[in-house]
This record gives C-alpha cells, sequence and structure tokens, in this order.
C-alpha cells in the first residue's frame, strides 16, 4: 500500500472504521478492534498504537507505531472509501456483531490512499447506519457510545458518510489525500 508523509500533527484527523464489541474489566461492554485483539479505552481515553506484528523485522528498531515498513498503527478510512467499502455493509446484520464509527486520530499518521494508521485516537461519533436509536442494536450502540463519550449520529446508509463528512467537516477528501501522496499542495479544508 503506498504511502503518503508521515506527519507530526499538531491537530487531528478524521476517519471511519468498526469495531467488535468486547468484554472489558468488570464485564463493561467495550469497542476492540475487528482485526486486533485490544480493547479501545473507555471514557474518552487515548488508545495508542503498539505493534502487533509477527514479523518483528517488519518495524524498525526503537520506533513507536505507526512505523514506515510496518502494517502497525490504529487503522482508518477516509469518508471516500468508507462510502464504497465492503467493511460497513450493514454492521447490525453481518455474521458477526460490528460498530461503525469515526475516530479522531493524531500524533504520527501514516496516510495510504484507502486510509491512514495512526499513532493515537479516540471513538468521537458511533454511527447508526439502516438502524434507529430505538431499536435493539441503537440501544446498544448507544450504551458504547456513552462508554467511550461519543456522540451518536444516524444515518441512512453506508453511501451517505461521505456527504455526512464532508458536511460536518470530518475526514480528508480524495483531492486531499491526492495531494498528499503525489507532494502537491491540498486544498485548504477538512481533516
Amino acid at each position: 500500500m503506498p504511502c503518503g508523509p508521515v506527519a507530526h500533527r499538531r491537530r487531528s484527523v478524521h476517519g471511519i472504521r468498526t469495531w467488535r464489541p468486547v468484554l472489558g474489566p468488570g464485564g463493561a461492554l467495550l469497542l476492540g478492534s475487528v482485526a486486533m485483539r485490544k480493547r479501545w479505552l473507555p471514557a474518552g481515553k487515548t488508545t495508542w498504537a503498539s505493534c502487533g506484528n509477527r514479523r518483528r523485522e517488519a518495524h524498525p528498531a526503537a520506533t513507536p507505531a505507526p512505523a514506515g515498513g510496518c502494517t502497525c498503527g490504529l487503522y482508518a478510512l477516509h469518508p471516500a472509501t468508507a462510502a464504497t467499502s465492503d467493511a460497513l455493509a450493514p454492521v447490525a446484520t453481518g455474521p458477526k456483531l460490528e460498530v461503525a464509527g469515526v475516530i479522531e486520530a493524531w500524533g504520527t499518521i501514516h496516510i495510504h490512499r484507502e486510509g491512514f494508521r495512526a499513532q493515537y485516537a479516540r471513538p468521537a461519533i458511533l454511527l447508526l447506519i439502516g438502524a434507529g436509536r430505538d431499536s435493539d442494536y441503537g440501544r446498544f450502540v448507544t450504551d458504547l457510545a456513552i462508554a467511550h463519550r461519543a456522540r451518536v449520529v444516524e444515518l441512512e446508509d453506508p453511501a451517505a458518510i461521505e456527504s455526512w463528512c464532508s458536511e460536518s467537516g470530518l475526514g480528508m477528501s480524495a483531492d486531499q489525500v491526492d495531494a498528499l501522496l503525489t507532494g502537491g499542495e491540498p486544498e485548504p479544508g477538512v481533516g
């Protein structure tokens, strides 16, 4: 996957991802990574990336996650990618229960065409895609949002993600991503 600039950013970047619910300490239901067995910290706290790569030679010594040449980091998709991704097919009806949402990320960021890998992040918004707050799934997502101090936003379907993010000033547009990856000047805008 081609990688763009690595930035030590003071501003945060927003992206879309999914989580699986996991049990936390004391039986609390929390958000967990789909690919790794890692819980995201609750109560609006920062989750730090760590390297879980089994091929340790891919991760340069004494380099924090995410590292170039490695696959580590806290992943998220850009809104345009998320809107057309199979990863966000109806999350409440798939074979495993998942929750979609928006992360706020900062620190070292590795930009890729589809999304990014970040050093630090927190769930900012959980998305109810195709389900209302009064449904069982809606109440479930609302409980997770409360545990993580995140907002809940209802969207009709995954195709609405890109326009909603643009209207909300969240995420990078396809043009901004392209400019970063090709070394051009990105247009001012959301981040």
